[in-house]
């Protein structure tokens, strides 16, 4: 795996034999500042894998999102590249998933439809392999 973007609150990085993103977020996304890239990033991260590609989302370390449409705008970003399923794993997270859960459903009832949360990593990747 190959590290694309690293940034203050969030990395993504890409296997490209898999054709898959990995999206890893830590912290609480409460400044807008934070956000200010997100769409840019993820315009840039999926270039570097074909339509049809999926995602993997590590939320274990993330708090509470405030800034949910600069999240849904890269949310819309990823489905726009041609997304085919997006797995997120929260662990016990119950607040931080429902934020970003609200950012998906916001992104657009497409993208929604192809994301799918689970409790554990192992879960998210088997259901990817789907």
């Amino acid at each position: 795996m190959r590290i694309l973007i690293e940034r203050e609150q969030y990395k993504i990085s890409v296997d490209v034999q898999k054709n898959r993103l990995f999206f890893e977020v830590w912290g609480d996304l409460v400044e807008p500042a934070l956000l200010e890239h997100f769409a840019d990033d993820w315009t840039q991260a999926c270039s570097q894998v074909t339509p049809g590609f999926t995602l993997l989302c590590d939320y274990t370390q993330h708090g509470v999102l405030f800034i949910q449409d600069s999240f849904a705008k890269g949310m819309v970003a990823i489905n726009e590249a041609g997304v085919y399923k997006v797995a997120a794993f929260y662990g016990k997270k119950i607040l931080g998933r429902y934020t970003t859960e609200q950012a998906a459903a916001a992104a657009s009832s497409e993208y929604a439809t192809k994301r799918k949360s689970f409790e554990t990593r192992a879960e998210a990747e088997a259901w990817l392999a789907l």
